[in-house]
């Protein structure tokens, strides 16, 4: 029962995250400024990997494949760390 509620819990929140981005592309566009990528295509191809990225963990998160918790944690972690860089 946990592991149920802790499956949907990340695939939920993986799956918000994936559709805030989409609810505002311009702006989570020109967020990801922030981690390194100028204007140009490299941030919209890495913009749209993102979501394609969190939206199949989500998925595959909801469906109980093992691999994509794992993935899904270090994605999270990869996320966390790269938070902490650019507040230093």
């Amino acid at each position: 029962m946990i592991q149920t509620i802790a499956q949907l819990l990340l695939a939920g929140a993986l799956g918000g995250a994936a559709l805030a981005k989409l609810s505002a592309p311009r702006s989570s566009e020109a967020a990801l400024a922030t981690f390194g990528f100028g204007a140009g295509p490299f941030r919209r191809i890495a913009w749209i990997g993102l979501i394609a990225t969190e939206l199949g963990l989500a998925v595959g998160v909801a469906l109980g494949v093992e691999a994509a918790a794992f993935g899904a944690a270090a994605l999270m972690a990869m996320f966390a760390a790269l938070m902490v860089s650019a507040l230093m």
